[in-house]
């Protein structure tokens, strides 16, 4: 199965793509959508939205995990995010492919055991999961390929106990 996490942000969007084969975690891809602040608001969401339609046309119908907006307390920061986000989901709707939101928290707490884990804990776990000798791009990258991770291992619980209860 393939699983594309997407860690939404203002004016850069991670994204981080594996392949789940068993219980392996295999790396495919990661790195970032960005968005000049130069831009109006319509303009940055046109050129996200844009990105990320040639990034899912270019993978075989993955399942996409997106992170939900964190509490903060910059209002206008939020909404805007909210905009961009709405922006995404439209985009992957209209893909027709399966979508799973989660919590920043329950991201962190599948990946490093924490659910107040730091970007830099999240980033390292991620490279030991993956199997991977170099840290992701960025930390935006990291936090995409997190909730990919999150979304596998939250599929496999399920799976799991599905089969239990049949």
């Amino acid at each position: 199965m393939l699983v594309l996490g997407i860690d939404p942000g203002i004016s850069t969007t991670g994204y981080g793509l594996i392949e789940t084969r068993g219980a392996d975690l295999v790396f495919r891809d990661a790195g970032v959508l960005r968005s000049p602040a130069s831009l109006a608001l319509p303009a940055r969401l046109d050129r996200l939205c844009t990105q990320l339609e040639h990034l899912l046309d270019g993978f075989d119908s993955p399942l996409v995990a997106i992170e939900n907006i964190f509490q903060g307390r910059n209002v206008r920061s939020a909404l805007t995010m909210a905009h961009m986000r709405g922006a995404y989901l439209l985009s992957i709707e209209r893909r027709g492919l399966a979508l799973r939101e989660y919590a920043p928290t329950e991201v962190k707490k599948a990946v490093t055991g924490q659910g107040t884990a730091t970007k830099e804990q999240v980033r390292d776990m991620v490279r030991r999961l993956l199997h991977r000798n170099e840290l992701p791009p960025s930390l935006d990258a990291s936090d995409a390929l997190a909730v990919a991770i999150c979304h596998a291992q939250v599929s496999r619980f399920e799976r799991n106990v599905r089969i239990r209860s049949a």
